[in-house]
């Protein structure tokens, strides 16, 4: 009775089945006889139906009847996913051939000091010093291997638009290398290749740079956590706070660049102690910008032990904050029911990462939520290391800009990955929240030999969970086909 979970709320009841990956609405009859059948561990087909008609009051037919209905619901054990345990280097060179985007840590440096930055003095990346750009060479060189795949035979597309992501430290400190980037693209944009680029910037420079970053169509992420209040943890490096001159160079580009402004430039908020009155950070963007940011919270992974009870002090809930909102509109559902999109998302089979999958009935379950690597973007540091993202612990060695490409660093990659999940994989086979899973294994610490996953469900965290979302959409009605129509991030 592993592959059925069942929960109550207020008012129903329910049972999701793993094999048919569907959730069903039940009776309170139905509820009872697998709650009966999974204390006593017997199953829907050797169910002793005249004892279960005995202890709930009812004809033998009705609970024949009853798990007639509940065979049909659960379906066939033989159809759960089985968890897959490793992936091939045809996967990483697929990744790399349809890679959608390369992203480059220009510079280390930045001109703030945030109390809250992942580098900063809450981390125990702090003691990395932090000071290096990126040469012209190094970025160059990963362009052409970019280009070099698209036109594989492992790409399945008649054209590609790699987007260039300039990340940072404060990519605009080192501005000479990103024109000389651009400069670059242009001159290798053909029939079957071009670029598109964006950055995330805390604005300082922008007033200076704007000309350039509008006139090559940059789409750009500014980091702005409100008013000046709001924003006082973004100081600069001498202390002073930053808002002001943020505010005026936004200003400026509002009025001066108006296009652009609407249709190039978002901004995002961390969420902590000094701008979680939701209404206010809203109202602030809607009536200087008439825009709503994207929100986002604190780190709470890597934390340095000595600060962990003041990160908390700050740390607030992007989901909980929004919900006592009343200004958030349907855009926001997503962040605000969070985890009950992704639940019902990942749990169910509506989900389609992409159109191949309409042609593949059984998908095969990776274990963990690891991305195959490069699946989502290749990112380079300023010191020219390789790895699929800016989040996964530098303790992995993915390669450099000399041999990330070469076939045996990618199979070097696939054997770690493998190894890794095969780790991870006999704990994932008796996790519930194994189609959910956020776990990202390259940030578990391995060295710890008695270390298990932070986020392992059992049968009864996961029939919580079960239940708490579906006393979301008894709620909001409306919420269910929401979920069904937006895309998940």
């Amino acid at each position: 009775m592993k592959d059925i979970v069942i929960c109550k709320t207020a008012n129903n009841y329910y049972i999701y089945s793993f094999c048919s990956r569907r959730i069903f609405s039940i009776d309170k009859l139905s509820y009872q006889l697998i709650k009966i059948l999974k204390d006593t561990k017997s199953t829907i087909e050797n169910a002793p139906t005249q004892h279960l008609a005995n202890l709930l009051n009812v004809s033998a037919s009705i609970i024949n009847d009853h798990l007639t209905l509940l065979h049909n619901i659960c379906g066939d054990t033989e159809k759960i996913k089985k968890i897959k345990a490793e992936i091939t280097s045809g996967s990483i060179y697929y990744n790399l051939s349809n890679n959608p985007q390369l992203s480059l840590e220009v510079t280390e440096c930045c001109n703030l000091h945030c109390t809250y930055c992942c580098y900063g003095n809450l981390y125990n990346t702090a003691d990395t010093a932090r000071t290096s750009s990126m040469s012209t060479d190094i970025a160059q060189r990963a362009i052409d291997t970019l280009i070099r795949f698209c036109n594989s035979k492992y790409s399945i597309r008649n054209h590609n638009t790699i987007n260039v992501s300039f990340y940072g430290g404060e990519p605009l400190l080192n501005f000479r290398l990103i024109k000389e980037i651009v400069d670059y693209c242009s001159k290798k944009t053909n029939s079957k290749i071009d670029f598109s680029y964006s950055m995330t910037t805390n604005a300082l420079l922008l007033r200076t740079y704007i000309d350039f970053l509008a006139q090559n169509e940059f789409s750009l992420l500014i980091s702005l956590d409100g008013n000046e209040y709001n924003n006082s943890y973004r100081k600069k490096t001498t202390g002073e706070g930053s808002f002001s001159e943020v505010f005026s160079n936004l200003i400026f580009i509002r009025n001066n660049f108006p296009t652009y402004f609407k249709d190039k430039i978002q901004f995002n908020c961390v969420l902590h102690d000094r701008n979680c009155d939701i209404e206010s950070l809203l109202i602030f963007f809607d009536e200087n910008f008439d825009k709503r940011p994207g929100i986002s919270e604190l780190s709470l992974s890597d934390i340095k032990p000595s600060k962990k009870d003041y990160v908390k002090s700050i740390f607030r809930s992007a989901e909980k904050y929004l919900t006592a909102s009343q200004k958030y509109n349907e855009e926001d559902i997503p962040l605000i029911y969070r985890n009950c999109f992704h639940f019902i998302s990942n749990h169910t089979d509506y989900k389609y990462d992409s159109v191949n999958d309409f042609y593949c009935e059984d998908k095969e379950q990776i274990a963990t939520g690891t991305c195959i690597p490069y699946g989502r973007k290749v990112f380079l540091t300023a010191h020219g290391k390789v790895y699929p993202c800016e989040n996964i612990s530098r303790a992995f060695q993915f390669g450099n800009i000399d041999n990330f490409f070469q076939s045996e660093q990618i199979e070097s990659v696939v054997q770690t990955h493998n190894k890794l999940l095969k780790k991870t994989s006999e704990l994932c086979l008796s996790c519930y929240n194994q189609y959910n899973c956020p776990q990202c294994m390259y940030n578990i610490n391995w060295d710890d030999s008695s270390s298990i996953c932070d986020l392992y469900m059992t049968e009864d965290d996961f029939s919580k969970e079960f239940s708490s979302v579906m006393q979301q959409i008894e709620m909001i009605p409306s919420l269910y086909r929401t979920i069904l129509k937006t895309p998940i991030e």
